[in-house]
């Protein structure tokens, strides 16, 4: 793995981390896709799975801190 995915969201939220007002960064995921869920597992916090309530998108939500990286 060359590791762009994860390059790529450590230079998004030192963008975010350098615009005053914001302290996490938000995001969603279709976890049906292969390796989707994991990754984003080891970068972030989950915040909410919507596959557990059939009234909501089945996307799993997560937060990253931005002083995580």
């Amino acid at each position: 793995s060359s590791g762009l995915a994860r390059g790529l969201v450590r230079m998004a939220c030192r963008f975010v981390a350098e615009t005053p007002g914001y302290e996490r960064i938000y995001l969603h995921t279709n976890a049906s896709i292969e390796g989707a869920e994991p990754f984003w597992r080891s970068i972030g916090d989950e915040v909410f799975d919507g596959r557990t309530d059939p009234r909501f998108s089945p996307a799993v939500h997560f937060e990253i801190p931005l002083g995580r990286f």
